[in-house]
C-alpha cells in the first residue's frame, strides 16, 4: 500500500513538473513572441517617422522649387567698357560712342564700343554664377548692331563659352545682320547647376586678317532662357 502511494506520488509530481515544464516553455515563447512584437513594433515606428520626414522633405523641396520658379531670375549684363576688345584702345580701329536706354539691357547711359577699322577681331569677357539664379537656363548674347556701311563680314566669326565643366564653339555669319539695328547673338547656353559653379568667359573672335568695319558693340547679356 505505501509503494503504490509513493508511485503514485512520483507520478503526480512527475505530471506537475512536466505541466510546469510546458508552462515555462510557453512563457518563454510568449515573451520571445512579445520581444519580436515590440522589435517589429520599433523598426515600423523607425520607418513610419522616416516616411514622415522623407514626405516633409519633398514638399518643402517642391514649395522652394515653386518659390523659386515664380521668383524673377536675376540676369547679368557686361558693357563694353568692361569687356576685352582687342584694339579697341587705339582711336583709328575703334571710338566710344554713347547709347541711351533700350529693353535688351537697362535704362542706363552706356558706352558701346564701334569698330572703325581692324584687321583682327576679338571681345571677350568673363561672369560669375554666383551673380545669377541656381538651377536656371541661360544664355549668353552678345549685343551688337552692324551699319549699313559694314563691310568684311563675309567670313563667319568664332563663338565661344567656356564653362567650369565643359567649353562650347560656334560660328555665326554676321554678314546677314548688317543694317538691321540691335542683335542678339547668342556664345553659347548653360544651367546654373552645382557642378557648373565659377568663372565663364565669352568669345566672339576672327583673327583671319580681312579688314573689317561697321560693327558695334554694346556688351554681352546673360539672361534666362524663355
Amino acid at each position: 500500500m505505501a509503494i503504490e502511494s509513493k508511485i503514485l506520488a512520483d507520478a503526480e509530481l512527475a505530471a506537475m513538473q512536466e505541466k510546469l515544464q510546458m508552462e515555462e516553455e510557453k512563457n518563454k515563447e510568449l515573451a520571445a513572441l512579445a520581444e519580436e512584437n515590440e522589435k517589429l513594433r520599433e523598426q515600423n515606428l523607425v520607418i513610419e517617422s522616416k516616411l514622415i520626414a522623407e514626405a516633409q522633405l519633398a514638399e518643402e523641396e517642391s514649395r522652394l522649387k515653386e518659390q523659386q520658379r515664380n521668383e524673377p531670375k536675376k540676369k547679368g549684363m557686361v558693357y563694353a567698357r568692361n569687356l576685352f576688345i582687342a584694339g579697341s584702345n587705339e582711336s583709328e580701329h575703334w571710338s566710344w560712342v554713347a547709347l541711351e536706354y533700350d529693353e535688351i539691357s537697362s535704362n542706363a547711359l552706356v558706352e558701346a564700343a564701334e569698330l572703325l577699322t581692324i584687321w583682327w577681331f576679338e571681345v571677350n569677357g568673363t561672369f560669375h554664377t554666383r551673380e545669377l539664379t541656381p538651377l536656371t537656363h541661360y544664355e549668353v548674347m552678345y549685343v551688337i548692331k552692324l551699319r549699313k556701311s559694314a563691310s568684311g563680314w563675309d567670313v563667319p566669326v568664332n563663338m565661344k563659352l567656356v564653362l567650369p565643366t565643359y567649353t562650347q564653339e560656334r560660328t555665326v555669319n554676321l554678314n546677314e545682320h548688317v543694317g538691321k539695328g540691335w542683335v542678339t547673338i547668342m556664345a553659347g547656353e548653360f544651367v546654373t547647376l552645382p557642378e557648373c559653379v565659377g568663372e565663364f568667359k565669352f568669345s566672339m573672335y576672327e583673327n583671319k586678317g580681312f579688314c573689317r568695319k561697321g560693327l558695334i558693340v554694346k556688351g554681352v547679356a546673360i539672361r534666362p532662357k524663355k
